[in-house]
């Protein structure tokens, strides 16, 4: 019988916390036609670079730190309200399966479950590094993007996607037994991702996303999505997202192997409606973590108090760890790796910019799956596409759409 490991509630999970129990009755959400089938698109489920850890001494496991990660479940509700000329568009977001809509991080307590029948594949994986997925492979389906900063397609061709992403499967096109879980909330019902609706939520509106390798990851997934799963008498809306690399969000001038550039919220510079950003794998301590918060913190503020202010919502960091399904595996991995810093990095983020109104998006699920990264390029940090990150997509137009409820 399949076994449960819960995320405890309203609190950020950590090795200590996972625990197992019976699993609750299978909620099935229906995948879109892909890949040489009807674009005509139901609703579907949600769900690699160099690992950029550097050594350090000892592994942070003190009271007052396990403190800090649970103090992030007592934030006030008070709530910073900020007025903005962007609204996202309310859209059919109906809940299924006899459970309540899912509020808040309610969906966090959950499990991965097996899908009782083949699925199409979400999207077809194009990569950059070379080997299987690499986009000259396949020029009728796939593109290029840049690592750095690049823009959804237009057209048809999926974007490339990084971090060893599809390094995974000898076959691109046929469906691996990673996709076939979709994660399912024990108490409410998360709705399932739909192309079309997201773009109709999204509207005029442009995304900009900031963040490192594991961002990208969850970018391109965005992004192929929406371009796989579209109706084809619409335009789809992957041209109005764009990803910017940022390892450390916040320029470091002592830092000489810094990617990306500094996070930019000003109007003059991308004017975007909705900022995406995350941070966290090139972190290695928490005062380095907490010192560039409180700037991200002070940068958001400041674009807060001037006119027509964007939405701001925080990723949360996407798992890590090898190892089995829905099994807690942040601590497996090489010692000298800083994985578990990061649900008390999340935490730290929460507490910090929760009170400025800002939404997030908790992708704490991922840590379930240690069975889907690239392990065999020794890279037990970012994922195997398509596959758990296809979540992020769900999850993020839930949260937009909650938004919408609660205005």
């Amino acid at each position: 019988m399949a076994m449960l490991v819960k995320f405890m509630l309203l609190a950020l999970v950590s090795a200590e916390e996972a625990k197992e129990g019976q699993a609750p009755g299978l909620v099935v959400p229906n995948w879109g036609k892909i890949l040489g089938g009807n674009a005509q698109q139901v609703p579907q489920q949600g769900g690699g670079g160099g690992h950029p850890h550097k050594k350090r001494d000892l592994k942070v496991k003190a009271a007052a730190e396990e403190q800090h990660i649970h103090k992030g479940a007592e934030l006030s509700e008070n709530k910073k309200e900020v007025a903005s000329a962007y609204k996202v568009n309310k859209v059919e977001h109906e809940a299924t399966g006899g459970l309540p809509l899912c509020k808040g991080r309610e969906y966090v307590d959950g499990s991965w479950k097996l899908l009782k029948e083949p699925q199409p594949k979400t999207f077809k994986c194009c990569s950059w590094d070379e080997g299987p997925g690499y986009w000259r492979h396949d020029t009728q389906k796939c593109m290029g993007a840049s690592r750095r900063v690049n823009t959804g397609p237009a057209g048809s061709k999926f974007i490339s996607i990084g971090g060893h992403g599809c390094m995974c499967d000898a076959h691109l096109d046929q469906v691996s037994e990673r996709e076939m879980h979709a994660w399912t909330p024990t108490k409410c019902s998360l709705p399932a991702f739909n192309a079309n609706s997201f773009c109709d939520a999204l509207g005029r509106g442009k995304i900009h996303i900031f963040g490192d390798s594991t961002m990208q990851q969850a970018s391109a997934t965005l992004m192929n999505m929406l371009i796989g799963g579209h109706r084809e008498e619409k335009q789809h809306c992957a041209p109005k997202i764009q990803f910017t690399l940022s390892d450390y969000l916040v320029a470091d001038p002592e830092k000489s192997n810094e990617r990306g550039e500094s996070v930019d919220f000003s109007a003059e510079k991308y004017n975007a409606d909705i900022y995406i950003v995350g941070l966290g794998a090139w972190i290695h301590s928490s005062d380095h973590y907490e010192g560039t918060i409180n700037k991200v913190a002070k940068m958001i503020e400041k674009r807060q108090s001037e006119p027509n202010p964007p939405v701001f919502v925080w990723k949360t960091i996407s798992g890590a760890g090898c190892g089995h399904i829905n099994k807690m595996s942040v601590d497996n991995h090489d010692p000298s790796y800083t994985y578990d810093l990061f649900p008390k990095y999340d935490a730290m983020a929460r507490e910090k910019l929760t009170p400025l109104g800002v939404k997030f998006v908790d992708l704490s699920p991922l840590y379930l799956r240690g069975d889907a990264h690239p392990n065999n390029h020794g890279d037990c940090l970012h994922f195997c596409a398509p596959g758990p990150v296809d979540i992020f997509p769900r999850l993020l137009h839930h949260v937009l759409q909650e938004g919408v409820a609660e205005a």
